[in-house]
């Protein structure tokens, strides 16, 4: 039995439809593995890192004595 040209279409767009699916199961594992670790910020995509501290742009602020008169 010979097999039809739409058929093997048809295989072939599953073979890679599963891939597809399979691949993006296994990001998800990762992403997820990475939440229970505590490795990884799931509302901003990307791997914790410590805040970057920037240096103020003007000096450091005086706080000058109110006199009460």
């Amino acid at each position: 039995m010979k097999i039809n040209r739409s058929e093997r279409t048809i295989s072939v767009i599953l073979f890679f439809l599963a891939l597809i699916v399979f691949s993006l199961a296994q990001e998800q594992s990762r992403v997820i593995e990475r939440a229970y670790n505590g490795k990884w910020n799931l509302q901003a995509g990307q791997l914790d890192k410590p805040a970057k501290q920037t240096a103020p742009i003007a000096g450091p602020v005086q706080v000058t004595p109110v006199n009460q008169d």
